[in-house]
């Protein structure tokens, strides 16, 4: 609190009335402006983080650079996709940066220039090639267009170079359950797991990476384990119930039943993406 109130010269405020009031607020310098703007973004408030970071430009920035590259972010957070093209190319000219051509690649791609797009993402590895969220960054691209194996294959390089990043083992062995490559995808969720012990999300896709994979018993052990580490949930449950049919054992998949019922809607539609990536269908399971 004290060090939010010095950084605003508002030694009486409290922390609420400094995030409220930063979009009526005038920077009295480029860095204070370019304070107001971010916390703007942060608050979900675009338009008012144009105004503070078109003021920081306007008051001499000591990194013209990184004024235009926020302001282009504003722009596109507001949905002004030509405006925010028209900053980061002119930041682009004082210094490549991985950033700036993320930020261009998200717009060609909004525009429907996916060459262009994949194009401006493999400028960003170029320009930092050290960057792990680069590579994810064209995986995630990659498997948006449907090019799986390439994006599995980006992938790897950022796993590479961030070894211990949790996400980027989730999100691979995520990738590669889409992809029906089950063993590989049990690895991935593995290495996630030692990194982040006790995530149910993780227990309960790596139940599915059994399944699939014909390792029954291991799945209903890491999936009842997962229900047990999100005791509110039910996705669970609706997931044992589902695989218990599938392996027509009749009488545990009823022991499920009243808790699977209580699944709520986005439980109900995650089940349904799982039941479609095993391939269980309602004739499976009728």
């Amino acid at each position: 609190l004290e060090m939010i109130r010095e950084l605003f010269d508002l030694p009486g405020s409290s922390v609420q009335e400094v995030i409220s009031d930063a979009r009526d607020k005038e920077g009295k310098n480029a860095e204070e402006s370019e304070r107001f703007g971010k916390k703007c973004m942060e608050d979900g408030d675009y338009l008012g983080a144009i105004d503070h970071f078109r003021s920081a430009l306007e008051q001499s920035p000591k990194d013209k650079h990184e004024a235009l590259v926020n302001l282009g972010a504003a722009f596109e957070s507001a949905g002004e996709a030509p405006q925010a093209y028209k900053q980061f190319k002119k930041a682009l000219v004082l210094k490549e940066s991985s950033d700036i051509y993320q930020g261009i690649s998200s717009i060609q791609a909004q525009s429907g220039r996916k060459a262009d797009a994949l194009k401006s993402l493999r400028d960003a590895i170029e320009a930092e090639p050290y960057n792990a969220y680069g590579f994810f960054k064209l995986a995630e691209a990659l498997r948006k267009m449907g090019y799986r194996k390439r994006a599995y294959e980006a992938m790897n390089s950022a796993i590479s170079l961030a070894a211990d990043d949790q996400f980027y083992h989730f999100w691979t062995g995520d990738l590669l359950v889409e992809m029906r490559q089950f063993e590989d995808a049990v690895e991935s969720f593995h290495a996630a797991l030692e990194l982040s012990p006790g995530d149910d999300h993780l227990y309960l896709l790596l139940g599915v990476a059994f399944y699939g994979a014909g390792k029954q018993q291991e799945a209903i052990r890491s999936i009842r384990l997962a229900g047990d580490l999100h005791a509110e949930g039910r996705l669970a449950f609706g997931l044992l119930k589902c695989l218990y049919e599938h392996m027509g054992k009749g009488e545990e998949a009823k022991q499920e039943e009243e808790r699977a019922s209580e699944m709520d809607p986005y439980e109900s539609d995650r089940l349904v993406r799982l039941k479609k990536i095993l391939q269980l269908t309602e004739a499976d399971l009728s």
